[in-house]
């Protein structure tokens, strides 16, 4: 059994491995860069820790899931949180054709509805 993260966006619902979620921020204070990468909405907390947030879900949002993977933070801007569900090990199955970047890993069935599961090490990839 695991558990994933269920997030509401505005390009629709998705699903986050809950042992890759650090913490669900407020993007209070959220800076824009003069020349961001495309997928990078800006910096919160520019005078502490500069958290870089991603916009891959959509551009507006009342949360920011930090997200670690590879030794590395970064937040993604979402609608909202709305809970952690558990999942079965087996209940991933491939993901849907059609993906330019292989964000979405799979489709994963929760007791209420199947969602897109995101890969975190391929959203760090607009870091890189």
């Amino acid at each position: 059994m695991k558990a994933v993260l269920v997030l509401d966006a505005e390009l629709g619902r998705f699903a986050l491995d809950v042992l890759a979620a650090r913490a669900v921020l407020e993007p209070h204070g959220l800076v824009a860069l003069p020349s961001p990468r495309p997928g990078v909405l800006g910096l919160l907390r520019p005078e502490r820790h500069a958290l870089p947030v991603l916009d891959r879900l959509g551009s507006t949002g009342r949360h920011v899931v930090v997200v670690e993977t590879a030794g590395r933070r970064f937040g993604l801007l979402v609608g909202r949180v709305d809970g952690v569900e558990p999942v079965a090990a087996d209940a991933v199955s491939p993901p849907p054709p059609g993906q330019d970047e292989p964000i979405v890993a799979g489709r994963v069935a929760t007791a209420a509805e199947t969602l897109l599961l995101l890969d975190p090490d391929v959203l760090l990839r607009v870091l890189a």
